[in-house]
């Protein structure tokens, strides 16, 4: 698995999985199909997901 990292103590207390693959849970076509639709589907506010990466990459 991808998260062998260590877990923070919030995590554990939850029991949370580490981060990382989903190990089968869904198929990775499904996964990619999912990752390219994301970048053409607008945000909850309808703006584009474009115009909202490109928000967080501009510099203050």
């Amino acid at each position: 698995m991808a998260g062998d990292k260590l877990q923070s103590p919030g995590r554990d207390a939850n029991e949370a999985l580490p981060l990382g693959d989903r190990d089968g849970q869904v198929p990775d076509e499904k996964t990619r199909a999912r990752g390219r639709s994301s970048v053409a589907r607008p945000g909850p506010d309808d703006v584009p997901a474009e115009e909202i990466g490109n928000t967080f990459k501009k510099k203050p």
